[in-house]
């Protein structure tokens, strides 16, 4: 074997070997576990933060690559993360975003250790007090009977009883301020289950003399049981709410005609605790 051989041989072994080599190193460099971990927490209770979400977002092209969550102990792992530059981001309802930026990773760097990372509450994102309101129907049966609520009619915030029972279906009040029950005119009235002395048991004058705003419930009895002792085709008994005081009240009649014909009323009433005058 000439020299000139023996230098080609050997040359050629030497190319292989370095190649061998390269080989093995970029290999080497792809099985590398190039791990980003850190440690979440609140900024002012320090304790640590559960199942945030922890994204590695590559910085050039805004594409995610990679994402976790945080563990009950607040901890997270980005396993396996390949070479570049990107973007650590966290997220957790109720807290301020986390950012970190042009995080540079390669062979050289090696694994990246980001800390304790406190996340600040945001005040946008706290939550108000709820509440939950209901209204109460505004006419139910209750054992046989009618029972209107005042408070969810209009009338209450003003006027009187009459003008509570032409909103009550079933009942009529003609001009004249006759009640009537399904066209029947045969009704009795009752104030706290009992016959009121107010206006001499005028009807008409009673209703008028009842401010609604005193007025807790309406019963509309169609057919009254024995107890009541009823004459009539029905009962409308008048509720009034528990202490009140009304007071004064009166009502004023005028009419007028032709011929020079004239002709007014007045009544006026006083109830004060169990008083009525």
């Amino acid at each position: 074997m000439t020299i000139k051989n023996q230098f080609m041989k050997f040359f050629q072994l030497k190319i292989a070997a370095i190649g061998l080599i390269m080989l093995m190193a970029v290999k080497g460099y792809g099985q590398q576990n190039i791990k980003i971990f850190g440690t979440l927490t609140d900024s002012l209770a320090h304790q640590p933060i559960s199942f945030a979400t922890v994204a590695l977002i590559n910085q050039q092209t805004k594409a995610p690559v990679k994402g976790i969550q945080t563990d009950t102990s607040g901890n997270f792992v980005l396993e396996n993360v390949p070479a570049g530059t990107f973007t650590v981001r966290i997220s957790f309802v109720g807290y301020n975003d986390i950012f970190k930026e042009n995080i540079l990773i390669n062979a050289a760097t090696g694994n990246l250790n980001l800390g304790a990372l406190p996340m600040t509450a945001s005040k946008n994102n706290s939550l108000k007090e709820v509440i939950i309101t209901a209204k109460k129907s505004a006419l139910k049966n209750v054992d046989g009977k009618k029972v209107f609520a005042v408070e969810q009619s209009l009338v209450s915030k003003g006027g009187n009883a009459a003008d509570l029972l032409q909103n009550i279906p079933t009942l009529q009040i003609d001009g004249n301020g006759n009640v009537s029950l399904r066209g029947s005119t045969g009704v009795k009235v009752l104030v706290d289950g009992k016959p009121s002395v107010i206006a001499n048991g005028d009807i008409t004058q009673l209703l008028q003399s009842i401010p609604a705003g005193t007025i807790e419930s309406i019963d509309v009895i169609a057919n009254p049981p024995a107890k009541y002792d009823a004459e009539g085709e029905g009962i409308i008994n008048i509720i009034l709410k528990k202490n009140s005081r009304p007071g004064f009240n009166g009502s004023v009649d005028l009419a007028g005609g032709t011929r020079d014909n004239y002709n007014g009323s007045a009544s006026v009433s006083y109830q004060s605790g169990k008083i009525n005058l």
